[in-house]
This record gives C-alpha cells, sequence and structure tokens, in this order.
C-alpha cells in the first residue's frame, strides 16, 4: 500500500509543484501499465479544499479526507489516514509518521535564507532536522548537488539520499499561445527571455545590470513570473523601457516566448536542480545560464555559461548570444540532444522503486 500526500493540489503552481504533478501523471501510467492484479495499490490523499476538477487517474484512487487545511490537514490529520508508505513529493512531510519518503529539492533555507521569510526558514529547518534523525525515513533529492547541500546543512548522511532527477518530457505536450508575442508587442522585436521567481537566488538584479550596460539597439529584456510576498523577502524591482515585465503566464504563453526568443537566461546562483533551461531546450531556444550549484549537472555541454556574480562576463555572453547566429545553433541542437536525458517516467520507476524498498 503506498499513500500520496496530495496537499500539492492546492498550491499554485511552481517548480516543485510541477514535479509532483507530473510525478503523479507518471507514476499512474506506470501502475496502469502493469497486469491487472498488481500488488500495489496506491490512494492519492488530498484536503477537502482540493479544487473540484481533480486529476484525471486510471490506477490511483482519489479521496478527500479531513477538515482541516493547509500544514495542520498534512501535520495533524493525514497521518490518520495513510496506510502503508506515504509519499511526499513537496519537501514538507508530517512529523508524526515514521514510515514515508520525502523528496527535499533543495536546501536553500540553509544556504540562501536571506530570500526567506523567518517564518518560512524555521518551519522547514524544522522540518529537515526530523528528516536527519528519523532514519527509517526513506529521503529523495534532484541531483548530486543536492544531496551534497543536504548533507552540508542538514546532517543526512549521503548514503540515505537517492538520487532522481526531474523530468523535461512535460514540455512536449504543451501547445504554444502566440498571442502573448502580439500582447506584449514582440512577433517582431528581438528579445532575450528570463523566467523565475523575484527570490535573490535568480539573480535577476544582475541580470537587469548587464542588459542595461550592454544596452543592445532595439532588443528587449522579458522577465516572466511573479513573487509570493508570503515565501520571498520583499525586493526593488529595477525598469527600463527595453524591460518587459509578463507577470505570470500559461505554459502556452511561455512555450511562445521560448521558441520565439533569440536565447534564454537563466543566472541562477542556487538550484536544486533547474527545469526552465531544459524546457527553453524543449522549445528550440539556446540558453546562457550560470555556472552555479546543480546547472551544469544538469545542462551538461549544452549551454553558454556565464559567471553569475560579475556582471561584465554575463553581459559578455549576452553580447555573444546575440550576435552569433552560429553559435545559437549550435546550442539548439546540444539542447535537443540533453533533454532527451530527462523523462518522467524514468523518474517515477526509479521513485516506486525506492518506496517498495521501504515497504520491505
Amino acid at each position: 500500500m503506498l499513500t500520496i500526500n496530495g496537499r500539492f493540489l492546492t498550491q499554485r503552481m511552481t517548480g516543485v509543484q510541477r514535479y509532483a504533478h507530473e510525478m503523479l501523471r507518471a507514476l499512474d501510467d506506470i501502475l496502469a501499465a502493469r497486469a491487472a492484479g498488481s500488488a500495489i495499490k496506491v490512494d492519492l490523499l488530498v484536503p477537502q479544499e482540493a479544487p473540484e476538477s481533480l486529476p484525471s487517474l486510471r490506477a490511483i484512487g482519489i479521496r478527500r479526507v479531513g477538515r482541516l487545511h493547509g500544514h495542520p490537514w498534512e501535520q495533524l490529520e493525514l497521518p490518520r489516514f495513510s496506510q502503508g508508505i506515504l509519499l511526499n513529493w513537496c519537501n514538507t512531510f508530517p512529523v508524526a509518521l515514521s514510515r514515508q519518503m520525502v523528496v527535499l529539492h533543495d536546501a536553500s533555507v540553509h544556504a540562501c535564507p536571506e530570500g526567506y521569510t523567518m517564518a518560512f526558514r524555521a518551519y522547514y529547518r524544522g522540518l529537515f532536522a526530523v528528516a536527519a534523525r528519523r532514519t527509517t525515513m526513506k529521503i529523495a533529492t534532484d541531483s548530486q548537488f543536492s544531496a551534497a547541500e543536504l548533507h552540508r546543512f542538514a546532517g543526512i548522511p549521503c548514503s540515505r539520499i537517492t538520487v532522481i532527477p526531474c523530468g523535461a518530457d512535460h514540455w512536449r505536450n504543451v501547445v504554444p499561445d502566440s498571442t502573448i508575442l502580439d500582447r506584449l508587442a514582440l512577433r517582431h522585436t528581438p528579445y532575450l527571455m528570463a523566467v523565475g521567481s523575484e527570490n535573490r537566488n535568480k539573480n535577476i538584479a544582475r541580470l537587469v545590470a548587464a542588459f542595461g550596460r550592454l544596452s543592445p539597439s532595439g532588443t528587449r529584456l522579458v522577465l516572466a513570473g511573479g513573487s509570493n510576498p508570503k515565501v520571498f523577502a520583499n525586493m526593488a524591482a529595477s525598469e527600463a523601457d527595453w524591460l518587459i515585465r509578463t507577470g505570470r503566464l500559461t505554459d502556452g504563453e511561455l512555450a511562445s516566448l521560448y521558441s520565439h526568443a533569440r536565447a534564454f537566461v537563466f543566472p541562477s546562483l542556487y538550484e536544486g536542480f533547474g527545469l526552465p533551461p531544459l524546457e527553453a531546450m524543449m522549445s528550440g531556444c539556446p540558453v546562457v545560464c550560470s555556472r552555479e550549484a546543480s546547472l551544469p549537472e544538469v545542462v551538461g555541454e549544452a549551454a553558454l555559461y556565464c559567471e553569475a556574480r560579475d556582471v561584465d562576463d554575463i553581459a559578455l555572453r549576452l553580447k555573444q548570444i546575440l550576435e552569433d547566429s552560429a553559435l545559437r545553433e549550435r546550442l539548439i541542437a546540444a539542447g535537443t540532444q540533453q533533454v532527451r536525458r530527462y523523462t518522467w517516467r524514468d523518474s517515477a520507476e526509479k521513485m516506486l522503486a525506492l518506496a517498495q524498498a521501504g515497504m520491505s
């Protein structure tokens, strides 16, 4: 018996929730393809506040349980209804259970505390401390980098951590919405694109400064995404006539912006994995990214690297990608090959194997 913590269905979509949604779909496909009478029974438990329209699943059952919401539901009610191994895909888990598995995506609350509110930091650090002590708990993370960080900051032995990379093939199913190009007046305008919240980890301030220093004639810098004031500390926003802030976008709008951009720029300082560069590659967009954290591990040789803390170097790489069409074509070809390494089915197979190991 496996139970899935479905609290993520009540949360807005960020990278962590994307992981959970895609893992759920892939796991359901795997179980549905198995012969009838499989010994594994899997239920997805969701709070009453979950949307009326829940995922359409073939092999995984869905149950609404409890009366509470948010953290209280997860900590106080979810353990009462969980059977067998509980799978938690979004960093948090009920501390009362011993037989469970949790995906800790990174250690940013320790490594980059300035980007989070005090309450958020305290809660997550407490959970990480419980995970370190609870030797019966199975722990997974997205990259070798994150495994090392969880050991460094939370004291979790690397031998207890299983690395299960994210997939990227979900982006193949996204239908581009080209109307965004007209709404932003970008259909006939060259632009570079970046995506991410205004968490300081994303390094958007240096990117904006680098673009301003370069100031390419007629070219725009498009920043997609928004910030969550409940999680991220306030940041000052730079504004210029060449800067376009889109706010939150649909996947279709993002896919269209990716596919028409001269390049996607991801100068992040800290990533446990980093899905956006792979989504850009899947859309046929060349990628410029930093050498920090997990990014070299994830994108390999398929990106043009910049020094994330050096505004001059970021500006130099932006100039290079804008002016060198042959470089862009080489990166597009390399990116197409790189993303083939990451499928959600492979990730879900590893997740299922880890969960089954916890049953024995």
